[in-house]
């Protein structure tokens, strides 16, 4: 049983900026830190002070996660909840630990969300691996008094708080009949994986093969693209003293929430092309460390561009990624085999794409089975 007392991270970082957009990419960075959490839950806030009046944030919780049931009085705080991915099981109580109110609520479900007024002691268990919600709540926040928990539920990170969690799924199954519930901490099976073309231009033969690994996803994994290295900036350490442009905050979040990557780069003058190593470089230090990654030679040459991922290799080696060699192959791609959805049609080309997308989903998965 992990001491709650000890330090880790409770919230991410609020962004920056007047529009914040409520993205996958966002989704998905907050469910990894969550994944890793010794609560089995992060925050990732939108307002900018523990000031504000109005508190904003994405909450995303594991099933292992204990939230202990609380409410809110010193101020009295309403709040409200809407589920964006997964589901929760909600409780109130009364003052003695009675369940007064207990149901599903999940993005498939009647019920997506709740709103609930100031006083009322409340619960929330994950049904789900990867739930998130979005949480709206009166601000503003002073740990010392923002909760004021329930004498009868036992104090989160101790053993009776386990025991006490798998009652309250009890409670809830019985009330629930026709649902199945895991009380085991969840498998983590669903994976995302992010997709880097080195080439600029939206027909090319990289993009091609990334467009095809991504219609060869296998069940419960998603391919993304990063669709923004022509708005990088030219790498310059110095924009790392101050406020980062946004392009490159945003490669770095998908880069974090992604469970591995995948590229495929065209040769341009005897190298990597200038942007695609631009992108390189605004990962030293915070991107590819320890991240799995595979690539697709799409050159339809034979010996096409493999000086450029013998360059790729020494640059991937001096950021330490996690380079997967199963998933590093060569997948030839000819524009007369490209359909007009810009996916690779010969049978052998989808084939091997589709071994490599394989290889990184179950490198990526034994690495969590060794956790």
């Amino acid at each position: 049983m992990r001491c709650m007392n000890a330090p880790f991270r409770t919230a991410l970082d609020a962004p920056a900026g007047e529009l914040v957009w409520l993205d996958d990419a966002m989704i998905d960075q907050v469910v990894a830190y969550s994944r890793e959490s010794p609560r089995g839950r992060m925050i990732a806030p939108f307002h900018k002070s523990p000031d504000d009046p109005l508190h904003r944030m994405l909450n995303a919780l594991q099933p292992h996660s204990y939230i202990r049931p609380h409410r809110h009085l010193d101020p009295p705080k309403a709040e409200a909840w809407v589920v964006l991915r997964g589901a929760v099981a909600f409780f109130m109580f009364a003052e003695d630990g009675t369940i007064r109110e207990c149901a599903r609520i999940g993005v498939s479900d009647q019920r997506r969300g709740v709103d609930l007024s100031p006083g009322c002691y409340h619960g929330l268990i994950a049904l789900e691996p990867d739930t998130v919600l979005y949480e709206v709540k009166t601000g503003p926040y002073a740990a010392i008094s923002d909760k004021a928990f329930a004498p009868f539920a036992p104090v989160e990170g101790t053993p009776e708080a386990e025991a006490y969690r798998l009652a309250l799924l009890e409670a809830y199954e019985a009330r629930q009949p026709s649902q199945k519930l895991s009380k085991a901490a969840p498998t983590h099976d669903s994976l995302t994986l992010l997709l880097i073309s080195g080439s600029l231009r939206a027909g090319s033969s990289n993009a091609a093969a990334l467009n095809t690994a991504k219609s060869l996803a296998p069940s419960g994994v998603t391919l993304r693209s990063f669709e923004r290295m022509g708005e990088l900036p030219h790498f310059n350490p110095d924009l790392e003293q101050s406020r980062l442009p946004e392009p490159v905050v945003d490669l770095r979040q998908q880069l974090a929430a992604a469970d591995a990557v995948i590229v495929s780069t065209p040769e341009y003058a005897g190298a990597l092309p200038g942007s695609f190593k631009n992108l390189l470089d605004w990962t030293v230090g915070e991107g590819l460390y320890q991240k799995p990654i595979g690539y697709l030679n799409a050159s339809p040459y034979e010996g096409g561009a493999e000086r450029t991922y013998q360059m790729l290799r020494v640059i991937l080696g001096y950021v330490n990624a996690d380079l997967v060699e199963a998933a590093c192959v060569r997948a030839p791609v000819r524009r007369d085999a490209v359909d007009a959805q810009h996916t690779v049609t010969d049978p052998a080309v989808r084939a091997t794409i589709a071994t490599a997308v394989e290889a990184l989903v179950e490198h990526v998965r034994a690495r969590r089975r060794e956790l």
